[in-house]
């Protein structure tokens, strides 16, 4: 139990993390929280041209059209998976796949927000 638990914040932590480098390389300008070292080597990495063809190819794929379905999209923000399951078994008991999709891609009058959840849900 006790390593889960620890598995579970580290997974956590590391997904906060992630999140504060990203608004640091949107904004361009230093938090608070890192030092100068740090932080110059971030902005060096990103100015790699590995790191921009990175961005450029996650980035279409993102916009991508698969099969005719338009772009993915989700309700979920900035809440992981992992977030939405625990919040779901804290308010139901219980959180199937479904009950994820649901969550995430469901609004609340009951429509789908994109046409590849609407299939999921049907299936």
């Amino acid at each position: 139990m006790a390593l889960e638990v620890k598995t579970m914040f580290h997974k956590y932590i590391a997904t906060k993390l992630i999140d504060m480098i990203n608004q640091v390389r949107e904004s361009n300008k230093q938090p608070y929280w890192n030092f100068d070292d740090r932080c110059e080597i971030l902005v060096e990495n990103w100015e790699t041209e590995k790191a921009k063809e990175r961005s450029k190819k996650t980035s279409k794929s993102l916009m991508s059209n698969q099969n005719g379905l338009g772009l993915y999209q989700h309700r979920a923000g900035s809440r992981s998976y992992a977030k939405v399951v625990d919040l779901l078994v804290k308010k139901t008991g219980g959180a199937s796949y479904i009950d994820v999709l649901r969550e995430t891609h469901q609004k609340p009058d009951g429509s789908f927000v994109d046409e590849r959840a609407k299939q999921i849900n049907i299936i």
